[in-house]
């Protein structure tokens, strides 16, 4: 749990509030997906896949031309494909922050921290089998 939506229970806890503000402003998108649908792996269980250690991070990570330290997805989107006779969520990362250091030929680093930029966004596509969760990276 993020440290922010723990400190939005504690508000709510605090305030005894139904409707806080925080509730809205915390959302974890991501737990707001399709838990159950028409195929054995449903797109929440297709993000999860797609999230885990060895998958769409770390082919990102070996894609990137950067010395990342920090990468967390904020928002995706989820498609219903078809290819080579198998059916596919196509999972497309949206949005996310990323941290990263450069260090030059003379040795300098350089420390930076921002938003998922266009370029990364596009190297951050796979697929999941809907069928059995098989998971291929995908990048456009």
């Amino acid at each position: 749990m993020s440290l922010f939506k723990k400190i939005s229970n504690l508000l709510k806890k605090d305030n005894k509030e139904e409707d806080s503000y925080f509730d809205n402003f915390f959302i974890d998108k991501f737990e707001q997906l399709p838990k159950e649908g028409d195929f054995p792996i449903s797109q929440y269980q297709a993000f999860k896949l797609a999230e885990q250690d060895g998958n769409l991070k770390s082919d990102f990570f070996k894609n990137a031309d950067l010395f990342i330290s920090y990468l967390d997805f904020t928002d995706c989107k989820i498609e219903l494909i078809k290819k080579d006779n198998k059916q596919y969520w196509l999972i497309k990362i949206t949005d996310g922050d990323i941290s990263s250091i450069y260090t030059d030929e003379e040795g300098n680093s350089t420390f930076t921290d921002g938003k998922l930029g266009e370029d990364s966004l596009k190297k951050l596509q796979c697929l999941i089998d809907v069928n059995t969760g098989e998971y291929i990276y995908y990048p456009e």
